[in-house]
C-alpha cells in the first residue's frame, strides 16, 4: 500500500471497518485503528504509522455523489 493512497470507509461491520480504495480494492481494519469520531463516507489515509481523516478529500467526495445523485433525480 502506497504512503498516500486513500481509502474510503465503505461501512463497519461488527469490529472491523471496511475501506475501499479508488480502484474498487478493499481493506479491512481494525474499528479501533480509525480515528474515534470516523464515520462511513469519511476518506482516511494510512501516514506516519497511523490513520488520519481527510477532510477535504471527504467533502470533495460528498460534493461529487450529491452532484451525480442530482442529476440522475433531475432527469
Amino acid at each position: 500500500m502506497s504512503m498516500n493512497t486513500v481509502f474510503s470507509i465503505d461501512r463497519f461491520e461488527a469490529s472491523l471497518a471496511v475501506l475501499e480504495r479508488q480502484d474498487g480494492a478493499l481493506l479491512h481494519v481494525l474499528r479501533c485503528f480509525l480515528p474515534p469520531d470516523a464515520r462511513e463516507g469519511d476518506c482516511v489515509a494510512f501516514n506516519a504509522g497511523r490513520w488520519t481523516i481527510c477532510p477535504e478529500q471527504t467533502e470533495a467526495v460528498r460534493d461529487e455523489v450529491f452532484d451525480l445523485m442530482e442529476s440522475l433525480f433531475d432527469e
